[in-house]
This record gives C-alpha cells, sequence and structure tokens, in this order.
C-alpha cells in the first residue's frame, strides 16, 4: 500500500470538500428560487384584507341621507344637521342599524347624545357583533342615560331565544344624562374587548361569542338619541387583554449550564492534605535527633588542616 505525503493527502480532502460545498450551495439556490416562485404565487392569489389602522368606516353625515351601505333594519332613523338620530318610542323597541363588516379586531368609536328618554335606565349601544339583517343573537356595548348606576355601562348579547345575557357590567365616572356629547368607544379582540367612556377605559370583557360575518351597528332602546364622527378601526390582533389593575407576569428563561468537562488524570493534581495535628512537635523532635546522631566524637590524633583556596 502507498502512503501519500500528508501535503497531498490534505490537498486532495481540500478539493473533495470545495466539490461538495459547491453542490450544496448550488441546491440552495435552487431551493431559495422555488421558494421565492411559490412565495410570489401564494402572495398574488391571497385576498386583499384590512391592515392594522386601516380606517374601515369614517362617517360625519355631511352628506345629509343616510350613507351607502348602511341598513336601517328597524325603527326611525334619520340624517340632520350633520348628526345620525335614532328613536325608539318605549323600552321593548331595540332599534338599530347596521354598517361596516366583519372583523376580528377592530375598535368602534362614536359621539352620542341622548336628545331624549323616557328614563334614566334607557340606553344606546354600540354594536360589536351584529347580523347585517339584525337577527339574533347580537353582542352590543350599552350606554344608559344613567350611566353613573351600578349597570350604567354594560356588555351584553341578545340571545336567540330573543332574551338578554349581560355578561359585565359597570359605572361610568360620569352621567350622560340629556343634551350631552358623549364619546364613547369599544376595542374588541376576538372574544375580548375594552368599553372606553369619555378617553378612559371602564371595563374588560372575555365572554364575547362571535360570529363568522356579524358587523357593526348602532342601537337605541327608549329614547331618540343622536349620533356623529363615527369611525371603524382595523387593529393589529391582541392574543390576550391584561385585566385592569392585575399585576404583570414575567416569564424567565434558566438558561442550562454547560455540560461538566472532566480533566484529563495527567492534568490532575493529588489533593493538599492538611498535617495531623502536634506534626510540628514530631518534626521538630525527629530534627533534633538527627543533629544528635551526626555528632562525632572528639578526635585523640593531629588536628586536619583546614583547606586551601590553591594559590
Amino acid at each position: 500500500m502507498t502512503v501519500l505525503p500528508a501535503s497531498t493527502s490534505l490537498r486532495r480532502a481540500g478539493s473533495r470538500l470545495g466539490a461538495l460545498r459547491t453542490r450544496a450551495a448550488a441546491s440552495v439556490a435552487v431551493l431559495a428560487v422555488t421558494g421565492g416562485a411559490v412565495g410570489v404565487a401564494v402572495a398574488t392569489s391571497s385576498p386583499a384584507v384590512a391592515e392594522p389602522g386601516h380606517v374601515v368606516v369614517s362617517e360625519n353625515f355631511s352628506a345629509g341621507s343616510l350613507p351607502t351601505g348602511w341598513n336601517a333594519v328597524d325603527g326611525a332613523w334619520k340624517v340632520e344637521n350633520g348628526r345620525l338620530y335614532g328613536t325608539s318610542a318605549n323600552s321593548s323597541e331595540n332599534n338599530k342599524i347596521t354598517f361596516g363588516r366583519h372583523l376580528n379586531d377592530f375598535r368602534l368609536e362614536a359621539t352620542m347624545r341622548f336628545e331624549s328618554v323616557s328614563a334614566a335606565t334607557r340606553w344606546a349601544s354600540l354594536g360589536i357583533d351584529v347580523p347585517a339583517n339584525g337577527a339574533t343573537p347580537w353582542w352590543i356595548a350599552t350606554m344608559r342615560s344613567g350611566t353613573t348606576a351600578a349597570n350604567g355601562l354594560e356588555f351584553a348579547q341578545r340571545t336567540t331565544a330573543d332574551a338578554w345575557a349581560v355578561t359585565n357590567t359597570a359605572s361610568a365616572p360620569s352621567a350622560a344624562g340629556t343634551g350631552r356629547d358623549v364619546r364613547v368607544a369599544v376595542e374588541v379582540h376576538g372574544n375580548q374587548a375594552r368599553w372606553i367612556f369619555d378617553g378612559r377605559e371602564a371595563m374588560r370583557t372575555s365572554s364575547l361569542q362571535r360570529s363568522a360575518d356579524g358587523v357593526q351597528g348602532l342601537f337605541v332602546n327608549g329614547a331618540t338619541v343622536s349620533y356623529d364622527d363615527v369611525t371603524v378601526t382595523e387593529l393589529a390582533p391582541n392574543g390576550y387583554l391584561r385585566p385592569e389593575g392585575s399585576p404583570f407576569t414575567v416569564i424567565a428563561h434558566r438558561a442550562r449550564p454547560p455540560p461538566h468537562r472532566r480533566t484529563p488524570s495527567s492534568l490532575r493534581r493529588s489533593p493538599v492534605r492538611a498535617a495531623p495535628t502536634g506534626s510540628r512537635t514530631t518534626s521538630s523532635r525527629a530534627r533534633t535527633a538527627s543533629r544528635s546522631s551526626c555528632t562525632t566524637a572528639p578526635s585523640t590524633g593531629p588536628p586536619t588542616a583546614p583547606a586551601t583556596s590553591g594559590t
């Protein structure tokens, strides 16, 4: 068997490695081009959707008539003096108008004013998830004229049995009353939402039951209410709304310590052992005995001449 010099073996190994790298690079390039082509095809075929921050609805009712795409389901709805007016004669009429489109994450806001009410318990609402034709079930964020009551603000569902399922209630910091503009908003993320009254968060819920095609809406019950500056804005997805006042949760990652490295036996040092108690005395005695054994008797012959430097 012929043994090649080390330099020749290294050159051949380097050549093989270089060839393998070239083939690998070519394969990656092919995959990149293929993946890019697939990505372009998918992106081109996907439908256009709204992006976070996109304003889906923005209406100030300056046209003097109901906006296109707004559906007055029941009750009297009209545009007058740059505002939308809705009227419900009594507490048994949940009159509504629908608009917008289905969104999973959005903010619906409006300026609302009770023009007249049959009682302080009567209300107006922002429709969170409402079938376009107004059929049940639907979800609303409700504001009573007497908003400082314990249930002045609510999250509620009107069920298919035409009954109420109120999931959350709260009182507002001030009364809406009558003849006063109040800016209200609700932010929705899937089954979670928060109620905002005049710029202040009033409560949150995680009990919404969302539909596949529900849109937005406005409601009035036992009152005449005017609305202005209605806006629906797409929001970025948010998987969790932390309850107001609850502590933050911190999740820490603890790095795994490196594996123990064993020291080769050739580099290990023998442990230094402490001398037992009393060893100093024993050594001193041994040295004294050694000196004693080295002492010789005086010579009886003539003294030995001292060594000289040899000069």
